[in-house]
């Protein structure tokens, strides 16, 4: 009986669960891989997780890309399926709700047409459909544990792994196991003496307008000027009297340099409203963005798109008059501080000698991580503790380590990573350190190449009970 585990029910395991249900329809021998999927959620939800939590902020993924993912030529079956069968919810997903809205004509910012990123809820909406298709198959496919949280993970002898839940009772044992869990808000950088405004809030323009209804915001501070930092600041300046933005990194736009090149900061540039906001306030442009590419790294994808982009780019800045949902007053009461060298006491003084209104609210938006206390415990055959570091995923290093990259502690058997806790590290001609492939695309690519792993092995064995 072979299958495999799937601890996590957020965007990274939905994604992986349909595409291992996939490998096991094409699969030439069903009696050797025809066991259930033991999948596993901390809710009851089985689909889009903390998605949910920032429906109303506009996807950082554009949104015929998000299509193909969900319902084009290469989209997982299930899905695909209920596209091409007429299902009235995910054709208004994708037909009804990915129509160009807003009578603004078209605004060009980095190649992509700023109307073309909408909200994140569109997402979740189809992953939740997806989650419903997975469940609908049965239990004797896929097997679902709600409300359960697996708190360790015990390798045992023969290569097999046990997950045990908070009270001990051991929820089931596979040899492949796929952690898709483990991730929350990077912690704040600096602690600023001022209200905190949740991230959930402060992206959501309908919660915040609200916020501040009840409790009026004279200065908010936004720590991080990334994608979340930045549409923080665009949405806080709409209801706060001022707004500081501090950052460390410089300000990127994305850039889409075509089918044959791809994108420039693909994962860590702006896009949408969050780049036209950047380059409307100045933070940005373009050509800078081009200019920070690594100096080092090979420049033929560059130098053969300049000319074609010359013109375009030429002129980086938006005019008012092209500005969807800025207002006059977003482009008065904003300003960005770089932080690089300061934190801790002195970045009150920094704040002070901006402006003389001290900080009354606070946002922290310095992206997402791993947060290790909502990763179970890895523990080892002779009963020692184990490192999650090795399951993030290099798709460089991967292929001479073995499906790991080579570290100081070796990646245990059977484990494996996805999602923003273990993402893929991608390396581009652009960023040879990498970046860290964030959406549902990068997801769903990971997902097909973990499914095919996972079922190669014959041999995996799960059950409920051992």
């Amino acid at each position: 009986m072979a299958s495999c585990m799937v601890i996590g029910a957020g965007p990274a395991g939905t994604l992986l669960v349909s595409r291992l249900l996939e490998q096991r329809t094409t699969s030439d021998d069903l009696s050797e891989g025809g066991g259930p999927i033991l999948w596993i959620s901390r809710d009851e939800q089985f689909g889009a997780g903390a998605v949910r939590l920032y429906e109303d902020a506009p996807a950082n993924t554009i949104a015929e890309r998000v299509k193909q993912v969900f319902v084009g030529e290469r989209a997982p079956l299930l899905s695909r399926s209920l596209y091409a069968n007429g299902s009235q919810k995910i054709k208004d997903i994708f037909e009804l709700a990915y129509a160009p809205t807003g009578g603004v004509g078209s605004v060009n910012v980095g190649g992509m047409d700023l109307r073309s990123f909408h909200p994140l809820k569109r997402i979740a909406d189809a992953l939740d459909l997806l989650g419903d298709a997975i469940l609908e198959q049965g239990a004797d496919v896929v097997q679902a544990r709600p409300r359960t949280n697996i708190s360790r993970l015990t390798q045992m002898h023969g290569g097999l792994w046990a997950a045990y839940d908070d009270t001990g009772e051991r929820v089931g044992v596979a040899r492949d196991v796929a952690l898709a869990v483990g991730v929350q808000p990077k912690p704040p950088s600096v602690h600023i003496d001022a209200d905190v405004i949740p991230l959930t809030t402060a992206l959501s323009m309908r919660q915040l307008r609200h916020h501040a209804a009840e409790r009026p915001i004279s200065h908010a501070v936004v720590v991080g000027a990334s994608h979340s930092g930045a549409l923080a600041a665009l949405y806080l300046s709409e209801v706060a009297d001022h707004v500081t933005v501090l950052h460390r990194s410089p300000v990127k736009i994305a850039i889409n340099l075509g089918d044959q090149y791809g994108y420039l900061h693909e994962f860590t540039g702006l896009k949408g409203a969050a780049a036209g906001f950047a380059i409307e306030q100045g933070w940005t442009s373009i050509g800078a963005s081009l200019r920070l590419v690594d100096t080092t790294a090979q420049h033929n994808a560059i130098d053969a798109c300049c000319d074609r982009l010359a013109c375009e780019f030429k002129h980086a800045r938006l005019s008012n008059a092209d500005m969807p949902r800025v207002s006059a007053k977003a482009r008065r009461n904003v300003r960005l501080i770089a932080s690089a060298n300061n934190n801790g006491d002195n970045i009150v003084d920094v704040l002070r000698a901006s402006h003389p209104v001290p900080p009354t609210h606070v946002v922290h938006a310095c992206g997402f991580g791993r947060s290790t206390n909502d990763l179970p415990e890895l523990v080892d055959v002779h009963g020692k503790s184990m490192k999650h570091q090795d399951l993030i995923w290099d798709a460089v290093a991967a292929e001479a380590a073995g499906g790991f990259p080579p570290s100081q502690f070796p990646a245990p058997r059977g484990l494996h990573g996805i999602g923003i806790a273990f993402p893929e590290l991608y390396r581009s001609f652009y960023a040879r350190d990498g970046e860290d492939v964030i959406g549902v695309g990068g997801f769903d690519a990971r997902a097909i190449v973990l499914a095919r792993e996972l079922m190669k092995a014959k041999e995996c064995t799960i059950a409920t009970e051992f």
